[in-house]
């Protein structure tokens, strides 16, 4: 690996050869917290990161939100910690202000992203949100843990602005969450448990969790008058979306 850091705190992390980063408890494997830089991955090698308990694997650690990270490239594992997504925030708990995983863009390479419990494999951590989240082109598996979202929102975190343009994405939601979308509960302070959510090509197969949606919100989203499951679009693609026992494949979840 190699870093490279320019104006406003960017950073270019280069991947060269085979690497595993490991982090300890309340951190993420590579860490990236709310500032004004970027995270940029590229490079031909190999990733694997690892977060500590309440940590993601790539993102934030614990108690802190996440935004700004581009994948351009390279074979990337990321695994969150208990409570860590795989690639956005770590455990957000009840830290006010704190949104989750944000503004996460990927554009190409193998990437594969498992959340910890109650985190999504790309989004928000535990009580974290995931918005902003664009893939447009590469190879994405993104499985979310329990009552999370596989790419979308963490147990009880709101999901928001999700479009995918090109490649292959596959997105399993753990139980309660959905393929894409919200997580458990959705955000029962907000509402918004899988809204926004866009397709515009690419192969998308999208399998929730028990009560999840393939596509839009999860197990219990809608609650009083929240919304679970909003404004989805496709407009071209390959798409395959499958519900879990009592959630829609495409819409809303229990």
């Amino acid at each position: 690996l190699s870093w490279h850091r320019g104006k406003l705190g960017n950073v270019e992390l280069v991947i060269a050869d085979t690497n595993t980063l490991r982090s300890g408890t309340d951190h993420a494997g590579v860490e990236k917290a709310d500032d004004d830089g970027t995270l940029t991955i590229s490079g031909s090698g190999t990733l694997e990161a690892y977060g500590g308990q309440g940590g993601a694997g790539i993102g934030s650690g614990s108690q802190k939100g996440c935004s700004n990270i581009v994948i351009e490239s390279g074979t990337i594992t990321a695994r969150g910690g208990e409570w860590g997504a795989g690639i956005g925030s770590g455990n957000v708990g009840n830290r006010p202000g704190v949104l989750g995983g944000s503004n996460i863009t990927i554009n190409d390479g193998d990437v594969t992203a498992y959340g910890g419990s109650e985190a999504a494999g790309i989004g928000g951590g535990l009580k974290g949100n995931g918005k902003d989240i664009t893939i447009n082109g590469g190879t994405v598996i993104a499985a979310g843990g329990k009552e999370a979202a596989g790419i979308g929102g963490g147990d009880s975190g709101s999901s928001e602005n999700i479009t995918i343009t090109g490649g292959t994405v596959t997105a399993k939601g753990g139980s309660y969450g959905a393929g894409i979308g919200g997580g458990y509960w959705g955000d029962y302070k907000s509402g918004n448990g899988g809204k926004d959510i866009t397709i515009n090509g690419g192969t998308v197969t999208a399998t929730g969790g028990y009560l999840g949606a393939g596509i839009g919100g999860g197990g219990i989203g809608m609650y009083d008058g929240y919304t679970n499951g909003e404004n989805i679009t496709i407009n071209g693609g390959t798409v395959t979306a499958t519900g879990g026992d009592r959630g829609a494949g495409i819409g809303g979840g229990s």
